[in-house]
């Protein structure tokens, strides 16, 4: 029997969520207005939060989260095994640079470091795996104490927790 990640795989070999979104200056402005509305209008996170901070993003897609924390000021890692994925990252990152980033393409089950962020970032990929515990776990073993941890995954309750 596969595995829920291995049915997921199957279908993202055929439609790719990290690529409905037209990547162009004008979406972006878009997108980051609507992401910054909801961290700072919704959430009341203060936006220098992310300045100067270091970001762990895990499952990071086409690094389109990560690219709005650069703007804001966030040093960012990226961790995306897709292959797709992880190309949509670096040609979102060149195209548009701001700031450093690193982008590693690996399972972020197997991501190891001993590095600790100020903010870990895991949205949209847990609940697409059996290991969700576990995913919750490293995610946690590297944030620093005092850190943020932003969680997403797709359930009744909302996708934001």
């Amino acid at each position: 029997m596969s595995s829920t990640l291995d049915k997921v795989n199957e279908v993202y070999a055929e439609q790719n969520p990290s690529n409905y979104i037209r990547v162009n200056k004008k979406n972006l402005e878009k997108l980051e207005k609507n992401r910054r509305n909801f961290f700072v209008d919704k959430l009341h996170f203060p936006p220098e939060m992310f300045k100067n901070k270091e970001l762990l993003d895990l499952g990071s897609g086409s690094g389109l989260m990560a690219f709005f924390y650069q703007l804001w000021g966030a040093k960012c890692t990226l961790v995306e095994y897709d292959k797709n994925s992880y190309l949509n990252s670096l040609r979102l990152f060149k195209k548009f640079p701001k700031k450093k980033y690193k982008i590693t393409k690996r399972d972020l089950f197997k991501f190891r470091s001993k590095k600790r962020y100020n903010i870990v970032h895991c949205s949209g990929v847990l609940h697409h795996t059996d290991r969700q515990k576990k995913g919750i776990q490293i995610a946690t073993k590297h944030l620093r104490k005092g850190g943020y941890l932003i969680y997403g995954i797709g359930n009744q309750s909302g996708f934001f927790q």
